[in-house]
């Protein structure tokens, strides 16, 4: 029933296999092998049944590793809108330089392990505050254990949205935008499509961002002829091929200035926002539609189709609002 549900909203269903019903993937037209993340855990698994196999390199995954490719952004680049260079995030070496990037003031800090996903595995810092013992006990039990660990500032944020893309054969396609809407904490909660994202900013915003050295080229001319190429050289030199979501952030400075993060993470694979770039496709690519994750007791959007099924063990539910 369920099933049948998503076909009546007009949603094309995979192609479901069994284990052991299933041919050799290696033999079958589409034989790539498509994980959410081309990681090692799921390389055996995978390969051991005929798919053909790209592994994502470990170190693009790594946090720090993409912090270094925005300095590297910021520093080649000179726009009046673009964060400084003190954005930057930078590895943990040991636990007195915490206190450090705390009392350069701002919003606060954020502490992220290199190696983590939606929000988990971090630790926010109040500006002016010493650490607790709770966070000073985490921060020295990564560094202890050899985990890499980040800090970066926390920033004033005024739009979270990503830009996902498609590398494959030396090019980097432009799939689409998404608007991200994540807890306090940083939890992701919902991807929204949008074919504009200058245009999810208030006017006063909007006219900042097409003023200045923008004003010719405009946002998405910085992103096709100096952004893209930097990220397509990057993906190139780690050879990874596949689905990437770069998040980034308009957010205010303390002069209450708006402006560009360009990155804030880098992510090699499937994301929620790629799955909404998918589904809106699906929905004739007009752009507006919604993926959104809550907990299974709350009541869906109205008008919303519950992508998951909903049983007695579900725990989350996964939701699409068409735009």
């Amino acid at each position: 029933e369920h099933l049948e549900r998503l076909v009546e909203a007009g949603l094309a269903l995979p192609e479901l296999i069994s284990r052991a019903d299933s041919d050799r993937l290696g033999d079958r037209k589409l034989g790539w092998a498509r994980p959410w993340a081309a990681t090692p855990e799921v390389r055996e698994e995978l390969c051991g049944l005929g798919a053909r196999w790209e592994e994502t390199p470990r170190a693009l995954f790594s946090k720090a590793g993409h912090q270094e490719f925005l300095r590297e952004v910021l520093v080649s680049t000179e726009h009046d809108l673009l964060a400084p260079v003190s954005v930057c995030g930078r590895p943990v070496g040991s636990m007195a330089e915490v206190p450090e990037m705390l009392a350069q003031g701002g919003a606060g800090a954020v502490v992220k392990a290199a190696f983590s996903t939606a929000g988990r595995d971090r630790i926010l810092l109040a500006p002016g505050e010493g650490l607790t013992k709770a966070q000073q006990e985490w921060i020295e039990g990564h560094l202890r254990q050899g985990r890499d660990l980040v800090i970066e500032p926390w920033l004033d944020a005024v739009l979270d949205f990503s830009v996902q893309y498609e590398h494959r054969a030396g090019r980097l396609v432009r799939r689409g935008f998404v608007v991200m809407e994540n807890s306090a904490s940083g939890r992701f909660q919902s991807a929204r499509v949008t074919s504009k994202v200058i245009n999810e900013l208030a006017p006063a915003d909007r006219r900042k961002v097409f003023s200045g050295t923008w004003r010719e080229r405009g946002f998405l001319g910085w992103l096709q002829d100096v952004f893209e190429p930097a990220l397509l050289r990057l993906l190139e030199a780690a050879a990874h091929c596949g689905p990437v979501g770069v998040d980034m952030m308009f957010y205010r400075d303390r002069d209450g200035a708006l402006r560009l993060k360009p990155v804030v993470e880098i992510n090699p694979r499937f994301t929620m926002g790629r799955v909404a770039v998918e589904l809106d496709r699906q929905c004739g690519g007009r752009g507006g539609t919604t993926l959104r994750i809550l907990k299974a007791g709350d009541e869906g959007p109205a008008g919303a189709i519950a992508l998951t099924p909903v049983d007695e063990g579900s725990r989350l539910v996964a939701w699409m609002e068409s735009g």
